[in-house]
This record gives structure tokens, C-alpha cells and sequence, in this order.
């Protein structure tokens, strides 16, 4: 078999957090970037684990095998040149007819290069290693501080390291407001343009200024003028600056994919930091940050650390904004201000049920979170990624609705009910108001409120569109695609998820869940959409959990029509799960959640001034930390998979497909006789510590940041929110503990599962093989079925125990 390899980091938001798994030791290999950010040419051959020789020889990546094999795989729509390509023909000649397969190849070759392992000559026992990556001619450590002792850092130095020129890119999500030269990155960083692209005011350059290098384009040198007209006459500026940017509208995104496409083509890193100067002023800002995170994670010469969505553009999070001019909020008199959904800031009163909700609807982590996972996965990505790619789409929006419910039913409320075709054209719709609005600050973003009670228009083609889905189900085939279940894998959910998002605009089925998302927004006041037509904003109002309790509806179709797992699928035999517990503060099955006030440090403009900054406090949910205590016995030698989930216990009796939050997966190896195991929530899967601030990513690149948050992408859902809210009186739940096999495909998967432990991989996948994960069977299961019921799944089975649970919710901040 073919060895699989990580890629660290790629994802996110899914990834959106690791700490553990790169834990092994580092050697040095002869992983190459050239100059100009491509890889150069790896020579791999295909070898078993047996065959790696202690000399360091290289395996071929598994996802190489794709093209060639039988695997259901993705393929976005095609479409041709730009606007006006005749116009460009000379310099640049747009061409998007193959951008998915031309994205997948950066991302491959990034993945290649980053996670090749090779067996070290000293090593013992085939000890594996990864490669620390070399860049040009000369291995740097990411650990050692970038920065100078004179506070000074030259282009020159910038450009030649890995941290250093991701330092460059990432300060442009900084300052939009403000002129390309103006300080940034706490001063250190001044971007002045050669006199072929500076605009006629930029000033003379300082000593200490970052003084960019000339475009080139197919080896020729052009002119900011000529890089305006190319852009005047690409896809990419189609979207105004002043348009209020969806990345659910294909039209819109279509933009990002030009810009991405434009900017990737560029021969080496310093053409292509000109050229991103050039065009953020021309760009409109929220296609150009589209764009550049994708160009971060697939450009092969820096790491795939991104800073977090709320801190680049704060008023999508938070009801307040900085003032341009005078570096406070425009409600803000003192700094001790504090932001509380809860109270002050609260966007329904105390007495609509969906108060209770604030704590995830509002909560900037999992905007964060639902934003950064559609950039990293709603296009192209890496090839080991994109066969599962349609059932992380599907599963990471079920958790979030069921984590939804589930403290719905914690405060006396029934689960949500689905936004479909029967409710669209009559009143009932609650109205949302998120209060970031146009009157907080000048220049930012407008969303307008939608009242209640109002209805959906102009669904005919949304309609065409559900009945055509509603056919393929019946008939269980997608095209030439059977949607089935074989051997413990599903291979229908992805083909059907990627048909009803749609992925890369391929609408097989129409544009159902887009659709949706932007028809509700232009329900709001005004002409300006609502919160709904964006990513970073969406989960905000009520009304996206019950669109995406309809789109679940086709998921829950398809499922039902593959009936019940059979006891082959549940069974263990031989296994018995004799203790499942939860302990916090020394308390067994008593958990606690609480409100906690935390904050976000930033500055004018979102600029880094040694003079500091405005600080952002708000309040959040978090919870006490806790162990999950195992105790098996096995009479036999094997190796399973364990699932660990929470249920209301009101559900014992009840079917739960829309109540269960899965909170750990891994990897059991068992000898006969007792199996103990201690699990936290930072070992799971599925949690993470999210990204890192912008400031906080540009402190960790100038004074040394570790290889394994350099390359790591933190795609997870947020850590303190990993157990439900609970209620002030004490919620019962069900803490439920099912081992299973281990799949015989993924026997070969033993080591990743074991170097993945304690990595946040659970909703965007990692690692190259048959789907990105070490684990074939459904998300989910085995409850990712309707109709699954405890007595359903128990039915006396001994591989499957569970324990009552009490989670507390404390009305204010703890000490």
C-alpha cells in the first residue's frame, strides 16, 4: 500500500488547530522552493512502507492516483476568457476554462513538498520524519526572530525567507482606508512601489522602507497602467469596490477565481507582492481578501497560517466599529467598554426564545470559523481533499444545526423547523436586526434588518430546482453517479452535497442552497442584502438554521432511503465498553458552562502603532476543562474506532439525527484484557483554539514562530464552545461511547491516526489517501441516519455504553 501523507495545516478552518501533531522530531531533507515560489521538480517513486530505505528515499503521494482511478471527484463549471481579452492578449490573456484543475496543481505540489516524509539513516524501528521544507539555497529556522535589533527589516531580508515574505502578505489584509506607503506592522513594514507602479503622490521612500520590485509578466515588464487595464479587463472587476461582495453569488466569485488566477501566474514572489499593492487599490476589498487567502494557502514559498476573519474586518462582527478619525468606536467614549450579546448588545429582547441563542449565533469564533471553512472549501482545493469534500460541507453544517438545537431543547424550546417551499410564501418569518449597520462608521459594510413577516418571492427556478433534487434522490443516481452505500463507506453524500451547494458552480441540480442564502438576504430593508449573502455573517440570524434544516432535508432523504445500519456495521465483537465518564474540577458527569469576557487588541485602521490600539472586549461562552474516562475490555487483539457523542437525555427515547453533537474520534488499539483511556477536549478532532489575530500572526512571524503553526491552517469549531450551553438549572445529557472496527481500508491509516492525535481535522480533513481522512466510514455515524434511535443502535450491543451528564450554565462571568 501506498503510503498517505498530512497536510498540515491546509485546512482549515478543519484544521482551523493543532498543537500535538507534529510533536515528532524535525530533520533536514531536500525539499526545494525555488525562488519564485513554485516547487521544483521532486523525484518520487511509488514504494511500500518496506520499501523506504533508511537512506531517504520518497514515497508518491496517494492522491496522484485520483486521474487515474474510479473515485467520485469533483469538477467545477468552466468558463472562458475575460471581458475583454483581446484587449490583454498581448500581456495576459485570461483564461479560467481550467482553473480548478490549474488550482489543485499549486496545492498538490505545496502538500508534496511540505509533507514528504523520508526515513532518517539513524533511525530506529522506521522512525518517520518530516522534512523542515528548504528555501533557496539556505535552511532557515522559522523559530529564530526575524526581526533586526535596530527594529528595521529591508525587502531584501523579507523576500528570502518563508516567515518573511508571509509577513508581506498577510499585513495587506492591513489598512485598507489609508495610502499603500503608510506604516504598518507596528511600524516595520512600508510598502513603496518602483517608479513604473507607484502612484504620481506616493512620497519619496524612507531608508527604512520596503521598496517593491518591477511586474513581469510572460518575462516582460509592464507599467501600472498596463496592470490597471488588464485588470479593467478581467472577470475580476466585475465587482465593484463599492459592491456589497457574496461569495454565494457565482458571478462574485467568479472574481476571486480571476484575481487568484492572475496573481498565481506571476513568475516569482516579487512580481507578485507588486502587483497584490497595485491592485488593492483598484480591487473591491472583500473580493481582494478572498482572494488572498486563497493565494496564501496555495503559494508554495510561504506557510498556511491565516489571521482571523474578525480581526481583518472587525464590523462584521462586532456592533461597533473603529472611527477612522479619532480611533474610538462612535458609541465608544471609554476603552472599558465591554460588547455583550447578552445584554447591551443583544439583538432580540429577553422575552423571544432566540435570546437564548446569543452565545452561538453571535459569537465572532464560529463566523470565523463558518467564513474561513467556505473560502478554504467552497472552491478548489488540494486533490486528496475534494472527494469528501461535499460531505464536509454537509457534516460540518449538521453539527452546527444540531449544537443549535440542542440548546434550543436546554431552554424549553422545540427543535428548528425547516425554511421550505411551504413556508415561502406566507407570513411567520421572525425578523432579525444584527446591527452592523452604515450608521456605526462610515465605509464599512451595511446590513440591513429584515422585519418580520416577510416573504420569499421569485422561487420558481429555486422550485425547479428542489424538484430536480428530489429526482435524483429517488432514483439514487446523480448523472452517471450511483449514490449508495458499500463496505462501510458512503459514496453518495459527497456527489450530493457538491450538487446541492453547488460546488464550483456546476449546477447539476440548480443552485439551491446559494440560492437561498441570497434570495432571503434581499428580504431585508433596502436594496443592500442582508446578513445571509455573507459567509462571516450568516449564522447570525435565526433564519439560517432553519435554511439549513431545509437543505438537510435532501441529505435525510438520501440517508432513510439506505435504511438502518445493519449489526455488522455496529457490532464489536469481543469488545465491551465496561466505562464511559466525564470528570471536570473533580466532579464526575457534573460539567460547567459560564460567560467570560475576553478581548481583541486592535488599532486605527486596523494599523499596528507602537502607540497601541483600541481594545475590543466581549463577552462569550466557554466551560471548564474535563476529561473523558474510557474503560474497555477486549477479549480479542484488534483495532477500532471510538466516537464519543453528547444527546439530550430526554432523547433516550427518541429519535436523535438532530440532537447529537459528536465530541471525539480516535483510534483504539486493543490487546485482550483492559483498554484504559484518558481523552480532553484539546485532544479531539473536531476543536480548535482558531486562528490567530492578524497582530497576533504578525508578532509570531517577526520573533519566531514554530513550523507546526506556520503550516497549519486552524479549521475547527471553536474549543469554548465545545460542550452545549446547558441551563441555570442543570441540563440532563447522555454521554454516549460506541467503538467499532477499524475499516479494512484503513489499516493502513494506523500511524496517521496516531500522529494526528490531539489535531483539529474533524470538519476539513488533513491528510492525502482515499477522501483527506483517516477514517472512511460516514460523518456522523451512526447517528448520521434519520430514525436513529438509542434502542436502535444500543439493542444490547456491549461495544456501546453511555452515562447521564449534568451541564450548568452560570448567568455571568466566574472567577
Amino acid at each position: 500500500m501506498h503510503r498517505m501523507v498530512y497536510f498540515i495545516g491546509l485546512l482549515i478552518f478543519c484544521q482551523l488547530f493543532c498543537r500535538r501533531a507534529l510533536s515528532s522530531r524535525l530533520s533536514a531533507g531536500d525539499s526545494t522552493y525555488l525562488s519564485d515560489g513554485r516547487p521544483s521538480t521532486v523525484g518520487v517513486h511509488a514504494a511500500t512502507p518496506s520499501q523506504l530505505s533508511k537512506e531517504g528515499s520518497k514515497y508518491i503521494p496517494y492522491y496522484q492516483y485520483y486521474h487515474n482511478s474510479s473515485s467520485y471527484f469533483p469538477v467545477s463549471e468552466r468558463y472562458g476568457s475575460g471581458k475583454k481579452a483581446s484587449a490583454t492578449s498581448d500581456i495576459y490573456n485570461e483564461d479560467l476554462s481550467d482553473y480548478q484543475n490549474y488550482l489543485i496543481g499549486f496545492y498538490d505540489k505545496k502538500a508534496s513538498l511540505l509533507l514528504s516524509p523520508t526515513i532518517r539513516k539513524d533511525s530506529v524501528q522506521n522512525e518517520e520524519f518530516r522534512n523542515i521544507r528548504r528555501f533557496e539555497k539556505n535552511n532557515f529556522e522559522l523559530s529564530k526572530p526575524l526581526i533586526p535589533e535596530n527594529n528595521t527589516l529591508s525587502y531584501s531580508v523579507l523576500r528570502s525567507t518563508p516567515y518573511g515574505r508571509h509577513l508581506l502578505l498577510v499585513t495587506l489584509f492591513e489598512g485598507f482606508q489609508i495610502d499603500y506607503w503608510e506604516p504598518r506592522c507596528d511600524d516595520i513594514i512600508k510598502f513603496y512601489l518602483p517608479d513604473s507602479l507607484k502612484k504620481p503622490n506616493q512620497p519619496e521612500a524612507p531608508e527604512d522602507a520596503c521598496v517593491l520590485e518591477e511586474v513581469k509578466i510572460n518575462g516582460r515588464s509592464v507599467s501600472r497602467a498596463d496592470i490597471l487595464n488588464i485588470y479593467k479587463n478581467s472577470i475580476a472587476s466585475n465587482v465593484g469596490t463599492e459592491v456589497n461582495y457574496s461569495r454565494f453569488i457565482r458571478s462574485e466569485l467568479r472574481a476571486v477565481n480571476a484575481l487568484v488566477k492572475l496573481c498565481m501566474e506571476q513568475e516569482s514572489f516579487d512580481s507578485l507582492i507588486s502587483l497584490l499593492v497595485v491592485l488593492r487599490d483598484a480591487c473591491n476589498s472583500r473580493v481582494f481578501k478572498d482572494a488572498l487567502f486563497t493565494i496564501i494557502q496555495a503559494r508554495a514559498d510561504v506557510g498556511l497560517v491565516l489571521p482571523s476573519q474578525h480581526s481583518i474586518h472587525p464590523e462584521d462582527f462586532f456592533p461597533e466599529h473603529i472611527d477612522s478619525k479619532h480611533g474610538r468606536s462612535k458609541r465608544q467614549t471609554s476603552r472599558k467598554k465591554i460588547i455583550s450579546f447578552r445584554t447591551s448588545d443583544r439583538t432580540y429582547d429577553r422575552s423571544n426564545s432566540e435570546y437564548n441563542l446569543w452565545h452561538l449565533r453571535e459569537d465572532c469564533m464560529a463566523n470565523t470559523m463558518h467564513a474561513t471553512w467556505h473560502i478554504l472549501l467552497s472552491d478548489a482545493n488540494a486533490r486528496f481533499v475534494m472527494p469528501r469534500r461535499g460531505e464536509m460541507f454537509y457534516y460540518m453544517h449538521k453539527q452546527m444545526i444540531n449544537r443549535y438545537n440542542i440548546d434550543r431543547v436546554a431552554f424549553g424550546m422545540n427543535t428548528v423547523e425547516e425554511y421550505g417551499p411551504s413556508h415561502w410564501g406566507r407570513p411567520g418569518l421572525i425578523g432579525y436586526n444584527s446591527n452592523l449597520n452604515s450608521n456605526l462608521s462610515p465605509g464599512v459594510r451595511t446590513f440591513p434588518a429584515r422585519r418580520p413577516n416577510q416573504i420569499l418571492r421569485d422561487t420558481s427556478r429555486l422550485r425547479g430546482a428542489i424538484n430536480r433534487a428530489n429526482e435524483a434522490i429517488d432514483s439514487m443516481r446523480l448523472g452517471n453517479i450511483r449514490l449508495r452505500y458499500e463496505n462501510g463507506v458512503d459514496h453518495g453524500i459527497s456527489p450530493l452535497a457538491d450538487a446541492l451547494e453547488p460546488y464550483g458552480g456546476v449546477e447539476r441540480l440548480g443552485n439551491i442552497h446559494n440560492s437561498g442564502h441570497v434570495s432571503i438576504s434581499r428580504m431585508s430593508e433596502g436594496e443592500d442584502r442582508g446578513v445571509m449573502a455573507g459567509t462571516d455573517t450568516s449564522m447570525r440570524d435565526p433564519v439560517f438554521y432553519r435554511w439549513h434544516k431545509y437543505i438537510d432535508t435532501f441529505f435525510d432523504k438520501y440517508k432513510r432511503n439506505l435504511g438502518p445500519y445493519r449489526d455488522e456495521d455496529l457490532d464489536f465483537t469481543g469488545v465491551q465498553v465496561l466505562e464511559v465518564s466525564i470528570v471536570s474540577n473533580g466532579r464526575q458527569n457534573q460539567l460547567r458552562t459560564f460567560v467570560e469576557v475576553t478581548s481583541l487588541e486592535l488599532d486605527r485602521n486596523l494599523r499596528r502603532r507602537r502607540q497601541g490600539g483600541s481594545l475590543i472586549s466581549y463577552e462569550r461562552i466557554n466551560h471548564d476543562d474535563y476529561v473523558i474516562n474510557i474503560r474497555l475490555n477486549s477479549e480479542v487483539r484488534g483495532r477500532g474506532i471510538a466516537r464519543v457523542f453528547l444527546v439530550p437525555a430526554a432523547y433516550a427515547n427518541r429519535e436523535v439525527h438532530d440532537v447529537f453533537v459528536e465530541l471525539d474520534k480516535f483510534f483504539v488499539e486493543m490487546e485482550p484484557g483492559s483498554v484504559n483511556i484518558r481523552r480532553r477536549s484539546a485532544d479531539s478532532p473536531f476543536f480548535s483554539k482558531g486562528p490567530p489575530s492578524l497582530h497576533e500572526l504578525q508578532n509570531n512571524l517577526l520573533n519566531g514562530i514554530s513550523e507546526e503553526d506556520f503550516n497549519w491552517g486552524n479549521c475547527g469549531w471553536p474549543k469554548e464552545l465545545a460542550l452545549p450551553k446547558g441551563n441555570p438549572q442543570g441540563m440532563r445529557y447522555r454521554l454516549v461511547l460506541i467503538v467499532t472496527p477499524l475499516l479494512p481500508q484503513d489499516s493502513a491509516n494506523v500511524d496517521d491516526w496516531n500522529r494526528l492525535s490531539r489535531t483539529s481535522w474533524g470538519w476539513c480533513g488533513v491528510k492525502a489517501g482515499d477522501g483527506s481522512f483517516p477514517d472512511h466510514r460516514p460523518m456522523g455515524f451512526p447517528f448520521d441516519r434519520p430514525d436513529s434511535t438509542f434502542r436502535r443502535i444500543f439493542n444490547g450491543r456491549r461495544n456501546v455504553g453511555s452515562a447521564r451528564v449534568t451541564i450548568t450554565h452560570v448567568e455571568g462571568p466566574v472567577p
